[in-house]
């Protein structure tokens, strides 16, 4: 046997260093049938050092946080796919949520001071997902933890306090227990994939971990009944683009742009994301590259990515500008300097040519 986790030797060669090193800290903690306060803080700790695997692979032109995850967890012969999945979308979250806040020094250790937002100077909160008092097995598991601001930490662990998010994860959780239970074999082993020469998956499942857009939708539509009055509550919405590729052959003569959407709500929303592009100068005039405006169901607390790309020819690519809509109302906006949010003034978008 090659790793600990169980990957023969025979495909070690082929396996991506990075999600190889992340997988032996992914083993499954015991279910205990009873919690304790220390651990929280002992999954704080493991969190911490996958998390800055996860930013160090992000931050090195490495895979990003959720794909690294996923090549991980797929060497890990000993654990079942629900749980994997589950384990994915928690770390994924708290990888996100982390750089949002800048959890992170400049040497890349996690500092858990957050540096941005209404709590900037304050310390991050490590938090059960779904509250162990009534879950004791998930105590120790990585796919029942995330981290809020001190503002949203959980103050009752009172069912008639908790969200339809939380409540919704419980029975998540509460579902896999009772498989696991009932079938341990059937959840807790898998046959080991070759997870580095799989094809990636189609471009159709880009919302969750192997979760297609229709299947998307329907988890939508689920909560939008259970809480009717999430459409009339306006979201906490955080956008940014990360540069992927500039002109070159390779790309076609165009720029790439990864755009990333988090919704921070702990309801599901719908908005529309008007961005744009923008070439030109102050003495030339500005122009739009490239004007979009798209509309997206997010889930609650959850992160959509999607691809843009442009040509700027001679014109000279300047910056970028987005606005936030709901219900038809600007609620946010985004832009790559402060000459470029001029652009997100009312109309302003609408009015490049």
């Amino acid at each position: 046997m090659g790793l600990a986790m169980g990957l023969p030797a025979a495909a070690a060669p082929k396996m991506n260093p990075r999600a190889g090193q992340l997988a032996r800290k992914l083993q499954m903690a015991p279910m205990d049938p009873a919690s304790d306060p220390s651990h929280l803080k002992a999954l704080e700790g493991r969190v911490i050092s996958i998390l800055e695997d996860l930013d160090a692979s992000a931050r090195g032109n490495g895979p990003p946080p959720k794909d690294l995850l996923k090549q991980a967890y797929a060497l890990r012969t000993d654990i079942g796919r629900e749980y994997a999945e589950m384990a994915v979308d928690a770390l994924a979250a708290a990888a996100e949520q982390a750089r949002s806040l800048e959890l992170f020094g400049g040497d890349g250790r996690y500092h858990g001071t957050i540096m941005k937002g209404p709590n900037k100077g304050e310390p991050a909160v490590f938090q059960y997902i779904a509250p162990v008092k009534y879950l004791p097995e998930f105590s120790r598991s990585l796919c029942n933890i995330e981290i809020v601001e001190p503002r949203k930490q959980r103050r009752s662990d009172e069912v008639a306090d908790m969200d339809i998010r939380v409540i919704s994860y419980g029975k998540r959780l509460r579902s896999l227990s009772t498989r696991m239970k009932r079938a341990p074999k059937a959840v807790d082993r898998k046959p080991a994939p070759r997870a580095i020469d799989r094809k990636p998956p189609p471009r159709e499942r880009d919302y969750s971990m192997l979760r297609t857009k229709a299947e998307h939708d329907a988890r939508w539509e689920e909560l939008r009944k259970l809480d009717p009055q999430s459409g009339e509550r306006p979201p906490s919405i955080v956008a940014r683009f990360e540069r992927k590729s500039t002109p070159s052959k390779a790309s076609g003569g165009k720029y790439i742009y990864t755009v990333v959407i988090q919704n921070r709500s702990d309801f599901p929303t719908e908005i529309t994301f008007e961005y744009a592009f923008i070439g030109g100068s102050s003495r030339d005039g500005y122009r739009a590259l490239r004007r979009q405006s798209k509309t997206f169901k997010l889930l609650p607390t959850s992160t959509h990515r999607f691809e843009d790309a442009f040509s700027a020819g001679k014109v000279g690519y300047r910056g970028y500008a987005a606005v936030v809509h709901f219900n038809g109302k600007a609620i946010t906006s985004f832009a790559s300097d402060a000459r470029m949010r001029n652009f997100t003034k009312p109309g302003a978008l609408g009015a490049l040519d």
